[in-house]
């Protein structure tokens, strides 16, 4: 039971980071048709689709679970 759980955690996880991929990537097309469109009071690329390091979270996790 227990190696089944961690199983479907170790994919819920997977799925999570590839669904924050698609996010960023949909943000970037957004944020260049916005651009091309010549949307006035954009937000800056940076903040809105930057990569999520996923060491970072690790060490957040971790941290909270110590």
């Amino acid at each position: 039971m227990i190696r089944q759980s961690d199983r479907r955690s170790h994919l819920d996880l997977q799925i999570n980071l590839l669904a924050e991929q698609e996010s960023t990537h949909a943000l970037k097309m957004l944020h260049a048709i916005a651009e091309h469109l010549e949307v006035a009071d954009l937000p800056t690329e940076e903040s809105l689709a930057t990569d999520t390091s996923i060491r970072a979270l690790i060490d957040d996790v971790q941290e909270v679970a110590d």
